[in-house]
Order: C-alpha cells, then structure tokens, then sequence
C-alpha cells in the first residue's frame, strides 16, 4: 500500500474547507477556500480508481517565502522524481504524448521508518515540503481470496465510515524536466518543472495485516494536519506512525472508530475501469470448508439438499395442468391396486368337483374345471371353508 485510491472533488472540498477555517490569514489577498476551490475545480474530475502516474490536487504550505504561512493547492503527480531530468533524459509532464506512467511508480509510497536516513526523503521533511492528499478511499487486495471465483485477487475498500475524506501524509517536491518553455508574459525561456509526491506508509494494525501488512498514514484531524503541513518534525513523524494504528489515552485508534472496510467488485482490478460501482460493497460467496463434506451425516445432508432442489425444478418447470392430470393418473392406479388386493381377498368353490375360484376367477359364473354352474349360496364363503368342505366331501 498505497497503490490504487478512489479521487473525487467534494473531498477535496470538504478538506479545503475544514483547513481554510483554521487559518488566520487569506491565501494571496483572499479567503483560503474560495483561492483553493477556484484552483482544483478547474482541472479535477472524480476517479473511482486513480493510480499512481495520474494528476492530483494536493495541500501544502506555500513554498513562497511572503506565503510560508499559507495553504496552498496544486496539481501534482503521484509518484516522486527526486531527480531532475536532463536534456538526453527529460521527465515528461502528463500533457505531453511521450508521458509514461512506468517512472512514477517507483517512488509512489515511502516508508516513514526510513525517512530521515533516505536523502530522498529526508531533505524535503526538513525543507517542509509536506502535503495532504484528500481521498474519498484506498484500496487493498488479498492475496488469496476466499470466494469461489478465486482466479483473480479480492479488492477490498477502506474509507471513513462516516464517508468523510481521509487524510493521508505525504512528501512533495519540483524538479526540472530536463527542457526549456517559452515564457510569454517575460518572453524568455525558463526551465520547464514538473511536481511530483509520495505518501507515507507505516506497519498495518494488527487486526488488518490479513489485508496488507502496510497501510498509508491517516491524519486524523485537521490538528494534526496543519501540524503535518506547517511544522513537521520527529516528534510529528512518530505520532504519525503510531497514533492512527495503536491510538493513545486522547485519541482512539481511527481502526477501531472511524474506518471502515468491505469487499468491492473484481472490475477495479483493471486499472482503466471507471464504473459508479468502484466503491459499492459486494456480498462475497463463500467456500465451504473442506470438513464440513466429512461430518456426520454430510452425504446423506447433501442428496437430501440435490434431491428436494431437483424435484422442485421439476414442480416448477410443468404447467398447473400437466401436474393435474399426473394426479388424476395417479388416483385411479391407487384405486386399481385396492380394488385388486380386495378381489384377491375372496373367493368361490364349485359345488360339484369343489375346485377354488380365487383372484380374477371369482367372477366366473360356471366352473372352470367341470363346468358346473355357479350356486349363489357360496359367493361368499372363504377359501378356508372350501378347503374344509373339500376334506369333508373326501
């Protein structure tokens, strides 16, 4: 972290709000939030799932000498040049057709526990060259999913739960691009500049290290952050490293107050996607442990489950009709079979040779055997009193 966030105007408002209250003088003769609105509404557009390489509004102290107390915005790049460009190698700024991404990406994050033993680093925290990027959020991804597409890593978003912007510390600096402009106001060539910046990363809380084991730091008031952008020093870095994650007797950890964090659709995982879904939480599917397929019971849990499933698919997918005849059908097959097993319950026996009529017989009129006419009186004798009359006549 930090490599992907969710970029939007009305936090960049809202912060230019909250930190222009808090200043006493004006920037450059006039109210701090009108100078700073009028400055980013020109170029800042919302971006779901912006990127280091990309151009953002960042905060800082003024680097004018007559304006060192001042707030200031502009537009920078995310992902640091410490370095001026030269004539064979120029930096080149976003405008420009021959703009790469890739030089951006090597410096997007810095990490605050080296920051005073790195030049890079260590000489733009002591000229106060400091900034605050506004964001509505950031994204991390896991790296093994626990959802059943799990061919491509799960995006998670982290934000305020009361959607209010977060705050994150970084480091800015201006470097020559390596090439000259002309200057029309002076008619002169100048050094084309270029201004670029970094955030800051610490160790994860604890309870998130499952998400990344680093996380960007989180200003969490507007306190702090005017402290960050006018007077940074060790004491600040320090309380910036451990407050957000461990908190203290006078401010909670914003882990276990303030952030929230939730599933987000696959789709960001291009970089180019732009949906209003970028943010949106997503319920995940998940895996059934391994396990639960060798408890007690599970097979017969689990064709229980397939059958009762199949034969409502089957309900459902025949007409009323259809499932009305099947019934009648059914009826009469019932009725059949019971009045079957009754015929079979009764029986005649012929008066002369005394042979049985049992079953589909016993509705012959004359013997089968002899031939003998059937005698009424006997329709109703049991096979037990044939076989009585039968010994007896014997």
């Amino acid at each position: 972290m930090c490599g992907r966030t969710a970029y939007s105007a009305n936090s960049t408002t809202a912060t230019a709000r909250e930190l222009s209250n808090e200043i006493e003088k004006s920037c450059n003769g006039e109210n701090n939030e009108e100078a700073i609105r009028h400055t980013y509404e020109a170029v800042s557009n919302h971006n779901g799932n912006s990127t280091p390489g990309q151009q953002y509004h960042i905060f800082r102290c003024s680097p004018r000498t007559e304006d060192a107390n001042n707030l200031d915005v502009c537009t920078a790049v995310w992902g640091l040049l410490p370095n001026h460009g030269t004539q064979n190698k120029p930096h080149y700024l976003p405008t420009d057709p021959k703009f790469s991404v890739s030089p951006h990406y090597t410096m997007f994050n810095a990490r605050v526990e080296t920051i005073y033993d790195k030049i890079s680093f260590s000489n733009l925290i002591r000229n106060k060259q400091t900034c605050i990027l506004a964001v509505d959020g950031y994204y991390e991804w896991t790296t093994e999913s626990q959802s059943i597409d799990n061919k491509k890593k799960q995006p998670y978003f982290i934000c305020n739960k009361t959607k209010r912007p977060l705050l994150l510390a970084g480091l800015w600096t201006t470097v020559n691009t390596g090439r000259q402009i002309h200057n029309a106001t002076t008619n002169k060539l100048e050094d084309e500049t270029i201004t670029t910046f970094t955030i800051l990363t610490t160790d994860a809380h604890k309870r998130y290290k499952w998400l990344h084991p680093r996380q960007p730091i989180m200003l969490w008031n507007i306190e702090i952050a005017l402290e960050w952008l006018f007077n940074p020093t060790s004491d600040t870095v320090q309380k910036l490293r451990y407050i957000p994650i461990n908190g203290c007797k006078e401010q909670p950890s914003m882990w276990d107050t303030q952030l929230s964090v939730y599933p987000v659709s696959k789709k960001i995982n291009d970089s180019k996607y732009q949906g209003d879904d970028c943010t949106v939480e997503i319920k995940l599917e998940k895996i059934k442990s391994i396990t639960s397929f060798f408890s007690p019971g599970a097979n017969k849990r689990v064709k229980t489950e397939e059958k009762k499933a199949c034969s409502k698919e089957q309900k459902d997918d025949k007409p009323t009709s259809q499932i009305n005849d099947q019934t009648k059908v059914e009826d009469t097959k019932k009725e059949s079979i019971k009045e079957s097993k009754d015929n079979s319950t009764k029986s005649w026996a012929c008066a002369v040779c005394t042979f049985v009529h049992t079953g589909q017989k016993f509705d012959y009129l004359a013997c089968e055997v002899c031939g003998s006419l059937r005698v009424e009186d006997t329709d109703s004798k049991t096979e037990d009193d044939d076989k009585g009359r039968k010994r007896k006549a014997i």
